[in-house]
């Protein structure tokens, strides 16, 4: 079975570029972030907004990895992930500008946490302004870590614990960045049109051949014979059969096409359990040209 393999090719001047932009848009959702986690009103909630926040960055500086025409997803991963430091030090400068704001005038009560009360948000600006003092901010991170500034269950989380749910934190954020650049440098890419393949997503689920069983198709699939797709139907497939969905990488004059194929088995009643049967399997282009023009 023949499937893409990305070039490892790269314009130099990604190496500046990608990084720089991913930097930007991080420092500008880092305030944002900040804010969340202040008043994030579930304590177990807080562990899902790191993952938020590195899908946000990787969703919104996508394109500069494109535009670099990186094809590594080593190297995008790893661009990537450099780019957010930047934004990942914002946020603690926009969280500490927020300790600094508290009006000592009670706390709020939401959930499990008790937060103090602030008179003013943090801007962009005002983060920025605090980076630039790291020797201050890392005393001010110091003097948090020893009192503490949120509870659970009336237990104030401070000291050797706090410090380990901040490094959690951290973890927790640059994996799922380096998940969110690693896919999109791996993208079939056309070196002899210099140029990213256009992702076509096939909305109209391709029927299995009335002769052909799906499990049988599935299995030949999985081994890279496509030839299930040549004879597909048009229609939608009925609630009783199992079908493919397909996502398409076809470009005029490319030489070759590719598809991601995946495959809903019928299960009980009339339910589908999807599985990924092949991921950028190399098709005929023009079979990938009569996918494109039929749907």
């Amino acid at each position: 079975m023949k499937v893409y393999k990305p070039s490892g090719f790269f314009d130099t001047k990604g190496l500046i570029f990608t990084p720089f932009i991913v930097a930007i848009v991080s420092m500008f959702l880092a305030v944002y972030y900040a804010r969340a986690l202040w008043f994030c009103p579930i304590v177990y909630l807080g562990a899902a907004l790191p993952v938020l926040y590195a899908m946000a960055v990787g969703y919104a500086s996508r394109w500069s990895v494109r535009k670099s025409n990186i094809r590594s997803p080593q190297l995008a991963k790893v661009l990537g992930t450099i780019g957010a430091i930047p934004g990942f030090y914002v946020s603690w400068a926009a969280w500490g500008g927020l300790t600094n704001n508290v009006t000592g005038q009670g706390t709020l009560n939401l959930g499990f946490k008790k937060f103090p009360i602030v008179d003013s948000f943090v801007s962009l600006s005002q983060a920025l302004s605090q980076a630039l003092h790291p020797f201050q901010l890392v005393q001010k991170v110091q003097e948090i870590a020893g009192v503490g500034l949120w509870s659970v269950e009336g237990f104030v989380v401070h000291g050797v614990f706090l410090y380990g749910v901040w490094i959690l934190e951290a973890a927790i954020f640059f994996f799922f960045v380096g998940r969110r650049f690693s896919p999109i440098g791996a993208a079939p890419f056309s070196e002899r049109k210099f140029q990213w393949y256009p992702e076509t997503k096939l909305t109209v689920p391709i029927a299995l051949p009335t002769n052909v069983a799906g499990v049988e198709a599935f299995e030949a699939i999985e081994k890279g014979q496509v030839g299930a797709l040549v004879n597909a139907r048009e229609e939608r497939s009925p609630e009783s059969a199992s079908y493919l969905k397909v996502v398409l990488y076809y470009l005029e004059g490319a030489g070759d096409a590719y598809a991601t194929i995946y495959g809903y088995a019928l299960t009980r009643g009339s339910s589908h359990k999807k599985k990924l049967l092949v991921k950028y399997v190399k098709v005929p282009e023009a079979l990938g040209k009569t996918l494109s023009n039929k749907f």
